[in-house]
């Protein structure tokens, strides 16, 4: 869709989107294609612009990024970077989120609404259309196809060319939805992000399960959820130097337990955990707000940083490609790891 030639030019006759290339782009981007001069480990690159990115979609050997300065393409291979869309004609703001659904159609979470990209059309959904607010979060297509939406003022399933919202008068903790996951037995995850008073709020077999700092969670504010390959469900928390992750167990049915929890002072990178990923190797990828990322090892963490290579210390997310590379979203600039291998050799 996005990583050939005559699949770009499917954006330029209705969405009116120019493809331009990076270096020729007035605003004077410094450079198309990684760099890793200076790097300590093997295999990683750093590619700007974009520079602030928050939001990753894999397609192919394509790769889209988002954030402050909308959307972008970067071929996996070259590293070439293009941006595919006019993000002032579109009316697209900030970009939080991105999602190529089964039917290839991308959508773009955003603090203008939510836009919708398929085919020779694309057109932006806000509160008009269901959604309870215009500043989108987070996107989630659920195992049944639907499509849900995160905003700041509840969350919404799409129900045809609208949606249906869900706020904490139908059962969620706070109204603010910042992120959002599925277990693998069905159950939907929201996260808030308004301490004190946020938390996680949890709808399986239509019951809802709450969890708040009286529950253990290290902070109130919910930066993200990995479904873990085991089935149980990591959660990051925090605040700029507070937080922590926790670790759910998920039984089939009933509510979640947490088992554990992790902080800097258990070997994080940083109390706040702002990513979390699970590599090739089944490992968990820590991204602190502040400080690198912690990568499991057999004895503990591996904290890599800026000074190993990375693009920034700050990761915001972080995608993994078949090929087994890894793609990291940050304040700075995207990292791009050859090999996870490579963050815990010695």
């Amino acid at each position: 869709m996005w990583g050939d030639g005559p699949h770009l030019r499917w954006w330029v006759p209705a969405v009116a989107l120019a493809v331009i290339v990076v270096a020729a782009n007035a605003a004077g981007w410094a450079y198309t294609r990684g760099q890793a001069s200076g790097s300590k480990l093997p295999g990683i690159a750093i590619i700007r612009p974009p520079h602030e990115v928050r939001a990753l979609a894999l397609d192919g050997h394509t790769l889209l990024a988002g954030g402050r300065d909308g959307v972008f393409a970067i071929d996996r291979h070259t590293f070439a970077v293009t941006q595919p869309l006019d993000s002032q004609r579109l009316g697209l703001g900030q970009v939080r989120g991105l999602l190529l659904d089964r039917d290839r159609t991308l959508w773009i979470a955003h603090d203008r609404g939510l836009t919708r990209a398929k085919g020779s059309s694309a057109r932006t959904f806000t509160t008009a259309d269901g959604l309870p607010s215009n500043s989108v979060q987070c996107l989630l297509q659920a195992h049944d196809g639907r499509l849900w939406v995160g905003t700041a003022s509840g969350a919404a399933v799409m129900d045809g060319e609208r949606f249906s919202a869900i706020t904490s008068k139908d059962g969620l903790i706070d109204d603010m939805v910042n992120a959002m996951a599925e277990d693998r037995d069905g159950g939907l995850w929201f996260g808030s992000y308004v301490a004190p008073r946020g938390g996680i709020s949890v709808l399986r077999n239509q019951t809802w399960y709450r969890f708040a700092l009286k529950d253990r969670l290290p902070h109130a504010n919910v930066t993200c959820f990995l479904l873990a390959a085991d089935g149980s469900m990591w959660v990051g928390t925090g605040f700029d130097t507070r937080g922590g992750a926790v670790h759910f167990e998920v039984p089939p049915t009933g509510a979640p337990r947490i088992v554990g929890t992790l902080s800097k002072a258990d070997g994080l990178a940083g109390d706040k955990v702002r990513a979390l990923y699970q590599d090739s190797l089944g490992r968990i990828w820590f991204a602190s707000e502040l400080d690198g990322i912690a990568v499991q090892t057999g004895a503990g963490f591996r904290i890599v940083t800026a000074a190993q290579g990375l693009s920034d210390n700050e990761t915001k997310v972080i995608v993994g490609a078949s090929d087994g590379t890894v793609w990291l979203g940050t304040r700075d600039g995207i990292s791009y790891i050859h090999d996870p291998r490579v963050v815990t050799a010695r």
